[in-house]
Protein backbone atom coordinates (compact mmCIF):
# COMPACT_ATOMS: atom_id res chain seq x y z
CA UNK A 1 0.00 0.00 0.00
CA UNK A 2 1.48 3.74 -1.11
CA UNK A 3 0.04 6.87 0.24
CA UNK A 4 0.24 9.75 -1.05
CA UNK A 5 2.84 12.18 0.07
CA UNK A 6 0.59 14.29 1.76
CA UNK A 7 -0.79 11.90 3.79
CA UNK A 8 1.98 10.99 5.58
CA UNK A 9 1.44 13.99 7.43
CA UNK A 10 -2.10 13.26 8.37
CA UNK A 11 -1.82 11.10 11.51
CA UNK A 12 -6.23 10.13 10.82
CA UNK A 13 -4.66 8.45 7.64
CA UNK A 14 -1.48 6.77 8.80
CA UNK A 15 -3.53 5.02 11.88
CA UNK A 16 -6.01 4.02 9.49
CA UNK A 17 -3.68 2.50 7.31
CA UNK A 18 -1.06 0.37 9.74
CA UNK A 19 -2.86 -2.82 9.57
CA UNK A 20 -2.25 -3.06 5.94
CA UNK A 21 1.01 -1.79 5.77
CA UNK A 22 1.89 -4.32 8.45
CA UNK A 23 0.34 -7.10 6.20
CA UNK A 24 2.46 -5.65 3.21
CA UNK A 25 5.63 -6.14 4.97
CA UNK A 26 5.00 -9.73 5.47
CA UNK A 27 4.30 -10.38 2.14
CA UNK A 28 6.99 -8.13 0.84
CA UNK A 29 9.53 -7.69 3.08
CA UNK A 30 11.61 -5.70 0.40
CA UNK A 31 9.06 -3.27 -0.34
CA UNK A 32 10.40 0.15 0.56
CA UNK A 33 6.97 2.40 0.25
CA UNK A 34 5.61 0.09 3.00
CA UNK A 35 9.01 1.22 5.38
CA UNK A 36 8.21 4.84 4.98
CA UNK A 37 4.82 4.80 6.29
CA UNK A 38 5.80 2.59 8.64
CA UNK A 39 8.21 4.76 10.02
CA UNK A 40 5.37 7.81 9.61
CA UNK A 41 3.43 5.91 11.49
CA UNK A 42 6.05 5.14 14.42
CA UNK A 43 7.09 8.87 13.77
CA UNK A 44 3.36 10.02 15.20
CA UNK A 45 3.93 7.60 17.72
CA UNK A 46 7.01 9.21 19.39
CA UNK A 47 8.32 6.55 19.13
CA UNK A 48 11.61 6.98 17.48
CA UNK A 49 13.94 4.64 17.93
CA UNK A 50 11.53 2.08 15.86
CA UNK A 51 11.04 4.92 13.29
CA UNK A 52 14.77 5.43 12.45
CA UNK A 53 14.82 1.73 11.95
CA UNK A 54 12.58 2.14 9.42
CA UNK A 55 13.57 4.99 7.88
CA UNK A 56 17.13 3.35 7.43
CA UNK A 57 15.43 0.64 5.95
CA UNK A 58 13.49 2.17 3.31
CA UNK A 59 16.67 3.66 2.31
CA UNK A 60 18.53 0.59 2.24
CA UNK A 61 15.97 -0.65 -0.28
CA UNK A 62 15.87 2.44 -2.62
CA UNK A 63 18.38 4.81 -1.34
CA UNK A 64 17.81 7.05 -4.42
CA UNK A 65 13.83 8.13 -3.07
CA UNK A 66 14.55 11.69 -2.06
CA UNK A 67 11.34 11.57 0.26
CA UNK A 68 12.74 8.84 2.20
CA UNK A 69 15.38 11.10 3.71
CA UNK A 70 12.41 13.72 4.32
CA UNK A 71 11.12 11.45 6.82
CA UNK A 72 14.47 10.34 8.30
CA UNK A 73 15.59 14.07 8.96
CA UNK A 74 11.69 14.20 10.54
CA UNK A 75 12.29 11.43 13.25
CA UNK A 76 16.15 12.74 14.00
CA UNK A 77 14.63 16.14 14.23
CA UNK A 78 11.98 14.92 17.29
CA UNK A 79 14.91 12.68 18.52
CA UNK A 80 16.69 16.08 19.44
CA UNK A 81 19.70 15.59 16.45
CA UNK A 82 19.37 18.89 14.65
CA UNK A 83 22.54 18.48 12.56
CA UNK A 84 21.90 14.90 12.04
CA UNK A 85 18.67 16.10 10.50
CA UNK A 86 19.93 18.22 8.05
CA UNK A 87 22.75 15.93 7.08
CA UNK A 88 19.84 13.45 5.89
CA UNK A 89 18.02 16.28 3.99
CA UNK A 90 21.49 17.43 2.20
CA UNK A 91 21.71 13.55 0.79
CA UNK A 92 18.17 13.31 -0.01
CA UNK A 93 19.31 16.28 -2.30
CA UNK A 94 22.43 14.51 -3.65
CA UNK A 95 19.65 12.39 -5.42
CA UNK A 96 17.11 14.50 -6.31
CA UNK A 97 16.90 18.95 -6.37
CA UNK A 98 13.24 18.49 -7.27
CA UNK A 99 11.72 16.94 -4.51
CA UNK A 100 9.00 19.91 -3.24
CA UNK A 101 8.71 18.06 0.75
CA UNK A 102 12.46 17.76 0.66
CA UNK A 103 13.21 21.26 -0.55
CA UNK A 104 10.64 22.89 1.76
CA UNK A 105 12.35 20.84 5.01
CA UNK A 106 15.97 21.82 3.83
CA UNK A 107 14.62 25.67 3.63
CA UNK A 108 13.44 25.33 7.06
CA UNK A 109 16.21 23.84 7.99
CA UNK A 110 18.10 26.29 6.59
CA UNK A 111 16.27 29.17 7.79
CA UNK A 112 16.89 27.88 11.72
CA UNK A 113 20.32 27.71 11.33
CA UNK A 114 20.19 31.54 10.37
CA UNK A 115 21.40 30.73 6.87
CA UNK A 116 19.02 33.17 5.44
CA UNK A 117 20.45 33.85 1.52
CA UNK A 118 20.03 30.06 1.46
CA UNK A 119 17.01 29.70 3.18
CA UNK A 120 15.01 32.54 2.43
CA UNK A 121 15.73 31.29 -1.83
CA UNK A 122 14.49 27.93 -0.48
CA UNK A 123 11.53 29.38 1.03
CA UNK A 124 10.12 29.68 -2.06
CA UNK A 125 9.73 26.00 -2.47
CA UNK A 126 6.54 26.54 -0.13
CA UNK A 127 4.47 27.28 -3.33
CA UNK A 128 5.00 23.45 -4.69
CA UNK A 129 5.14 21.71 -1.59
CA UNK A 130 1.48 23.14 -0.61
CA UNK A 131 -0.21 24.42 -4.11
CA UNK A 132 -3.45 24.38 -2.72
CA UNK A 133 -2.42 26.73 0.34
CA UNK A 134 -0.50 29.42 -2.30
CA UNK A 135 -2.91 31.87 -4.05
CA UNK A 136 -1.78 31.76 -8.01
CA UNK A 137 -1.51 35.80 -9.42
CA UNK A 138 -0.21 37.09 -12.48
CA UNK A 139 2.44 39.02 -12.43
CA UNK A 140 4.78 38.32 -9.43
CA UNK A 141 6.81 41.17 -8.61
CA UNK A 142 10.68 39.98 -7.75
CA UNK A 143 14.03 42.19 -7.12
CA UNK A 144 14.85 41.97 -10.61
CA UNK A 145 11.97 44.48 -11.34
CA UNK A 146 13.59 48.08 -10.21
CA UNK A 147 12.33 51.64 -10.47
CA UNK A 148 8.43 51.26 -11.06
CA UNK A 149 7.44 54.87 -10.04
CA UNK A 150 4.01 54.69 -11.62
CA UNK A 151 3.26 50.77 -10.75
CA UNK A 152 0.94 49.58 -7.94
CA UNK A 153 2.35 46.62 -5.83
CA UNK A 154 -0.21 44.46 -4.62
CA UNK A 155 1.15 42.85 -0.91
CA UNK A 156 -1.03 40.20 0.25
CA UNK A 157 -0.75 38.42 3.73
CA UNK A 158 0.21 34.58 3.93
CA UNK A 159 0.29 31.59 6.27
CA UNK A 160 -0.68 32.48 9.72
CA UNK A 161 -1.31 35.78 12.17
CA UNK A 162 1.94 35.36 13.78
CA UNK A 163 3.56 35.10 10.42
CA UNK A 164 1.97 38.09 8.79
CA UNK A 165 3.45 40.21 11.37
CA UNK A 166 6.73 39.20 11.47
CA UNK A 167 7.06 39.98 7.72
CA UNK A 168 5.00 42.75 8.27
CA UNK A 169 8.12 44.49 9.23
CA UNK A 170 9.95 44.70 6.07
CA UNK A 171 7.17 46.66 4.04
CA UNK A 172 9.17 49.49 5.13
CA UNK A 173 11.93 48.66 3.01
CA UNK A 174 10.08 48.23 0.05
CA UNK A 175 8.43 51.90 -0.92
CA UNK A 176 12.40 53.54 -0.92
CA UNK A 177 14.30 50.62 -2.67
CA UNK A 178 12.24 50.13 -5.31
CA UNK A 179 10.15 53.16 -5.94
CA UNK A 180 6.59 51.98 -6.23
CA UNK A 181 4.43 54.44 -6.80
CA UNK A 182 1.30 53.09 -4.68
CA UNK A 183 1.56 49.63 -1.82
CA UNK A 184 -1.57 48.15 -0.85
CA UNK A 185 -1.12 45.53 1.86
CA UNK A 186 -3.95 42.41 2.25
CA UNK A 187 -4.24 40.99 5.42
CA UNK A 188 -6.65 38.97 7.55
CA UNK A 189 -9.49 40.41 8.62
CA UNK A 190 -8.42 40.13 12.26
CA UNK A 191 -5.51 42.39 11.56
CA UNK A 192 -6.78 44.84 9.31
CA UNK A 193 -7.09 47.82 11.86
CA UNK A 194 -3.66 47.04 13.43
CA UNK A 195 -1.99 47.19 10.37
CA UNK A 196 -4.01 50.41 9.10
CA UNK A 197 -3.54 51.89 12.47
CA UNK A 198 0.60 51.34 11.43
CA UNK A 199 0.32 51.94 7.63
CA UNK A 200 3.24 54.07 7.72
CA UNK A 201 5.03 52.34 4.81
CA UNK A 202 2.13 51.25 2.60
CA UNK A 203 -0.66 53.62 0.85
CA UNK A 204 -3.33 51.45 2.21
CA UNK A 205 -4.62 48.08 3.97
CA UNK A 206 -7.45 45.88 2.99
CA UNK A 207 -9.34 42.85 4.48
CA UNK A 208 -9.25 40.11 2.33
CA UNK A 209 -12.68 38.94 1.40
CA UNK A 210 -13.95 35.04 1.63
CA UNK A 211 -13.60 34.82 -2.56
CA UNK A 212 -10.17 36.89 -2.06
CA UNK A 213 -11.83 39.13 -4.74
CA UNK A 214 -9.05 42.03 -5.31
CA UNK A 215 -11.01 45.25 -5.90
CA UNK A 216 -8.52 47.19 -7.31
CA UNK A 217 -6.21 47.54 -10.24
CA UNK A 218 -2.68 46.61 -9.75
CA UNK A 219 0.57 46.28 -11.69
CA UNK A 220 2.37 43.36 -9.52
CA UNK A 221 2.09 41.41 -6.96
CA UNK A 222 4.40 39.97 -3.98
CA UNK A 223 3.29 37.98 -1.17
CA UNK A 224 4.69 39.13 2.27
CA UNK A 225 6.46 35.89 2.88
CA UNK A 226 8.43 36.72 0.08
CA UNK A 227 9.69 39.93 0.92
CA UNK A 228 13.00 38.81 2.55
CA UNK A 229 13.82 37.08 -0.30
CA UNK A 230 13.42 40.13 -2.75
CA UNK A 231 15.15 42.01 -0.37
CA UNK A 232 17.87 40.03 0.08
CA UNK A 233 17.86 39.50 3.85
CA UNK A 234 20.96 37.86 4.66
CA UNK A 235 22.25 38.39 8.43
CA UNK A 236 20.31 38.69 11.78
CA UNK A 237 20.81 42.69 11.35
CA UNK A 238 18.89 42.80 8.35
CA UNK A 239 15.88 40.99 10.17
CA UNK A 240 15.72 44.38 11.94
CA UNK A 241 14.72 42.76 15.33
CA UNK A 242 15.49 46.12 17.69
CA UNK A 243 13.09 47.57 16.30
CA UNK A 244 9.68 48.19 17.77
CA UNK A 245 7.11 48.24 14.74
CA UNK A 246 3.91 48.18 16.29
CA UNK A 247 1.82 50.59 18.28
CA UNK A 248 -1.68 50.05 19.77
CA UNK A 249 -4.01 52.44 19.39
CA UNK A 250 -4.27 54.39 22.50
CA UNK A 251 -7.99 54.70 22.72
CA UNK A 252 -8.08 51.17 23.41
CA UNK A 253 -5.30 51.54 25.56
CA UNK A 254 -6.71 54.18 27.91
CA UNK A 255 -9.81 51.49 27.99
CA UNK A 256 -7.71 48.63 29.11
CA UNK A 257 -5.82 50.86 31.72
CA UNK A 258 -9.00 51.76 33.49
CA UNK A 259 -9.82 47.76 33.40
CA UNK A 260 -6.42 46.90 34.77
CA UNK A 261 -6.53 49.88 38.26
CA UNK A 262 -8.42 47.05 40.11
CA UNK A 263 -5.75 44.77 39.72
CA UNK A 264 -3.92 43.92 42.93
CA UNK A 265 -1.00 42.52 41.99
CA UNK A 266 2.26 41.81 44.11
CA UNK A 267 4.44 42.92 41.02
CA UNK A 268 4.04 43.13 37.18
CA UNK A 269 0.50 42.72 35.78
CA UNK A 270 0.98 39.77 33.53
CA UNK A 271 -0.49 38.46 30.66
CA UNK A 272 -0.52 34.86 29.87
CA UNK A 273 -1.09 32.85 26.89
CA UNK A 274 -1.09 29.15 27.36
CA UNK A 275 -2.87 27.95 24.20
CA UNK A 276 -2.37 27.98 20.48
CA UNK A 277 -4.51 27.27 17.41
CA UNK A 278 -5.80 23.37 17.95
CA UNK A 279 -5.42 22.80 14.30
CA UNK A 280 -1.88 23.36 14.29
CA UNK A 281 -0.17 20.56 13.16
CA UNK A 282 2.48 20.76 16.33
CA UNK A 283 -0.33 21.40 18.58
CA UNK A 284 -0.09 18.65 20.88
CA UNK A 285 3.51 19.73 21.86
CA UNK A 286 3.54 23.98 21.70
CA UNK A 287 0.49 24.13 23.95
CA UNK A 288 0.42 23.64 27.36
CA UNK A 289 -2.58 24.02 30.19
CA UNK A 290 -3.32 26.12 32.32
CA UNK A 291 -2.34 24.22 35.14
CA UNK A 292 1.24 24.81 34.17
CA UNK A 293 1.03 28.37 34.42
CA UNK A 294 -0.12 28.02 37.98
CA UNK A 295 2.63 28.70 40.08
CA UNK A 296 2.59 32.16 38.32
CA UNK A 297 0.13 32.77 41.03
CA UNK A 298 2.03 33.84 43.57
CA UNK A 299 2.47 37.48 41.68
CA UNK A 300 -1.55 37.89 42.44
CA UNK A 301 -4.01 38.16 39.20
CA UNK A 302 -3.10 37.40 35.92
CA UNK A 303 -4.62 38.43 32.52
CA UNK A 304 -5.71 35.63 29.78
CA UNK A 305 -4.35 36.87 26.46
CA UNK A 306 -7.12 34.36 24.61
CA UNK A 307 -10.27 34.49 23.36
CA UNK A 308 -11.70 31.75 25.50
CA UNK A 309 -11.35 30.24 28.63
CA UNK A 310 -12.52 26.83 28.23
CA UNK A 311 -10.66 25.11 31.29
CA UNK A 312 -11.29 25.46 34.85
CA UNK A 313 -8.98 27.50 36.48
CA UNK A 314 -6.76 26.00 39.58
CA UNK A 315 -7.35 26.97 42.88
CA UNK A 316 -6.14 30.29 44.29
CA UNK A 317 -5.58 31.93 40.96
CA UNK A 318 -7.07 34.96 39.79
CA UNK A 319 -7.44 34.91 36.22
CA UNK A 320 -8.64 38.18 34.50
CA UNK A 321 -10.50 37.15 31.19
CA UNK A 322 -11.18 39.73 28.81
CA UNK A 323 -12.46 37.60 25.89
CA UNK A 324 -15.06 39.72 25.20
CA UNK A 325 -12.57 42.69 24.58
CA UNK A 326 -10.27 41.08 22.54
CA UNK A 327 -12.21 41.57 19.42
CA UNK A 328 -9.00 41.58 16.79
CA UNK A 329 -5.71 41.93 16.98
CA UNK A 330 -5.77 46.01 17.79
CA UNK A 331 -7.15 45.30 20.80
CA UNK A 332 -5.15 42.42 22.00
CA UNK A 333 -2.25 44.93 21.11
CA UNK A 334 -3.74 47.45 23.58
CA UNK A 335 -4.32 45.07 26.10
CA UNK A 336 -0.51 43.58 25.78
CA UNK A 337 0.57 47.27 25.87
CA UNK A 338 -1.01 47.63 29.43
CA UNK A 339 0.66 44.81 30.56
CA UNK A 340 4.47 44.55 32.10
CA UNK A 341 4.99 41.62 30.85
CA UNK A 342 3.44 38.61 28.60
CA UNK A 343 4.22 34.62 29.33
CA UNK A 344 3.18 33.04 25.79
CA UNK A 345 3.74 29.98 24.25
CA UNK A 346 4.41 29.97 20.48
CA UNK A 347 1.27 31.55 19.26
CA UNK A 348 0.74 34.85 17.37
CA UNK A 349 0.97 37.08 20.74
CA UNK A 350 4.28 35.76 21.34
CA UNK A 351 5.01 38.08 17.90
CA UNK A 352 2.40 40.54 18.45
CA UNK A 353 3.88 41.26 22.21
CA UNK A 354 7.51 41.31 20.42
CA UNK A 355 6.36 43.58 17.56
CA UNK A 356 5.30 46.11 20.06
CA UNK A 357 8.36 46.15 22.13
CA UNK A 358 6.87 44.20 25.29
CA UNK A 359 8.88 42.27 27.66
CA UNK A 360 8.21 38.43 26.78
CA UNK A 361 8.79 35.47 28.00
CA UNK A 362 8.32 32.75 25.06
CA UNK A 363 7.88 29.11 26.40
CA UNK A 364 9.19 26.86 23.77
CA UNK A 365 8.21 23.00 23.28
CA UNK A 366 11.08 20.94 22.77
CA UNK A 367 10.97 20.45 19.34
CA UNK A 368 10.23 24.03 18.26
CA UNK A 369 9.72 26.38 14.98
CA UNK A 370 12.62 27.43 12.82
CA UNK A 371 11.49 30.73 13.41
CA UNK A 372 13.35 30.64 17.16
CA UNK A 373 16.70 29.64 15.69
CA UNK A 374 17.94 27.35 18.64
CA UNK A 375 15.37 28.37 20.90
CA UNK A 376 17.72 30.25 23.62
CA UNK A 377 18.49 33.56 24.76
CA UNK A 378 16.92 36.60 22.77
CA UNK A 379 15.44 36.08 20.07
CA UNK A 380 16.46 38.07 16.65
CA UNK A 381 13.00 38.64 15.80
CA UNK A 382 12.06 40.48 18.59
CA UNK A 383 14.55 41.90 21.03
CA UNK A 384 12.42 42.00 24.32
CA UNK A 385 11.59 38.08 23.54
CA UNK A 386 13.36 35.94 25.75
CA UNK A 387 13.24 32.01 24.49
CA UNK A 388 13.13 29.81 27.25
CA UNK A 389 13.05 26.48 25.65
CA UNK A 390 11.92 22.37 27.49
CA UNK A 391 14.96 20.61 28.37
CA UNK A 392 12.20 17.40 28.95
CA UNK A 393 9.83 16.36 26.48
CA UNK A 394 6.63 17.63 27.31
CA UNK A 395 7.24 19.13 30.87
CA UNK A 396 6.64 22.56 31.26
CA UNK A 397 7.49 22.58 35.04
CA UNK A 398 11.32 23.80 34.17
CA UNK A 399 10.44 26.70 31.68
CA UNK A 400 8.18 28.06 33.95
CA UNK A 401 10.45 27.91 36.68
CA UNK A 402 12.86 29.81 34.73
CA UNK A 403 10.66 32.44 34.31
CA UNK A 404 9.63 32.99 37.62
CA UNK A 405 13.10 33.15 38.88
CA UNK A 406 13.61 36.07 35.87
CA UNK A 407 10.55 37.94 37.07
CA UNK A 408 11.38 38.41 40.23
CA UNK A 409 15.39 39.28 39.35
CA UNK A 410 13.33 42.28 37.57
CA UNK A 411 10.89 43.38 39.44
CA UNK A 412 11.05 41.78 43.19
Amino acid sequence: MKLPVSDLNNPQKLIQCEPFIEESIVQNPENPDAYIVKAAILLYKEEFDEALYYANKAIGFNPTNAGVYVTKAAVLSNMGYHEQAGESLKEGRNHSHDCPSLNWNYALWQLQNKNFAVGWNMYRWRKVHTPGHIRTLEPEWNFNIKNKHNSTLFVWGEQGLGDQIMFFRFLKQIKGTFGFKRIILECNPELYTLFYNNKNNVDDVIAHRSDFHIPFHYDYHCSLADLPYNLGICTEDDMDGKRRYLVADNKVRERFKQSFASLNTKGPKIGICWQGNPGHSNDKNRSAKLDDFEPLKQFGPLVALQKDVQCSVPEGMELMALHDGMINADYTAAIISELDVVVTIDSFIAHLAGALGKKTYLLLPYIHEWRWADGKGSSYLYEDVQLVKQTIRGSWKEPIETVINRIKDQYV
